[in-house]
């Protein structure tokens, strides 16, 4: 590799996301929760389709649940699935 030669990862680890309000820590569960979506870069697999991950934390216990699922819009059934295992 040349010596000023940044790799893609590299890059994206340097970036800084920008500060959210602050918000109080909650009390009980379920009443916050903190989500993000993204995908596994660089996971090959038969289909060449991507394959999508979705992080819950609940911010009460600071607990979180990691599911992965084929299509960005199965993140709402993500949560449904996610909201009945807390509450039970």
């Amino acid at each position: 590799m040349k010596k000023n030669h940044k790799c893609e990862i590299c890059g994206e680890l340097k970036f800084t996301k920008p500060y959210f309000q602050i918000i109080k820590r909650s009390n009980e569960p379920l009443n916050l929760i903190n989500s993000d979506i993204d995908d596994l870069k660089f996971v090959q697999t038969k289909s060449r389709k991507k394959i999508y991950f979705v992080m819950f934390i609940n911010d009460c216990i600071r607990y979180y649940y990691t599911y992965l699922f084929k299509s960005k819009y199965g993140a709402l059934e993500m949560f449904k699935h996610y909201k009945n295992e807390v509450e039970n």
